[in-house]
């Protein structure tokens, strides 16, 4: 999974900071650490923790093909900003758009995730 998190540098310029887990790390220090503002699944197995540390850490997240039978539907129906990468054939696809934003290819994917950082989204006004 990777995490990410935009940093300010200045009132003119800031920078993405990132940071590559693998389940086999230790993940949940890890990302508690690193406070990212996206957590982003980058393989199919990583969902169901992306999703349970995005809502522990108020993190906006990104799902990567996920199973409607093993995910939370409970946790993805929280008021957080979220991507889900489909495949073009899913029949899911209206159900996940009830929920956050889909798209249908890897590089609109990864492009999707950093522009909920970038334009702000993971800010909540509640």
């Amino acid at each position: 999974m990777k995490l990410l998190s935009l940093l300010e540098l200045n009132s003119n310029q800031s920078i993405f900071k990132e940071c590559k887990v693998g389940l086999d790390n230790y993940y949940d220090e890890i990302i508690e650490a690193f406070n990212p503002d996206l957590i982003m699944a980058e393989h199919i197995g990583e969902n169901t923790v992306v999703l349970e540390q995005a809502i522990k850490n108020w993190s906006a997240y990104g799902l990567f093909y996920p199973d409607i039978t093993t995910i939370n539907q409970e946790l993805i129906s929280y008021q957080f900003p979220k991507t889900f990468l489909l495949d073009n054939e899913s029949e899911f696809t209206s159900f996940y758009e009830g929920f956050g934003k889909v798209v249908l290819n890897m590089i609109d994917y990864q492009k999707s995730c950093y522009e909920l950082i970038f334009n702000g989204a993971y800010v909540f006004d509640w």
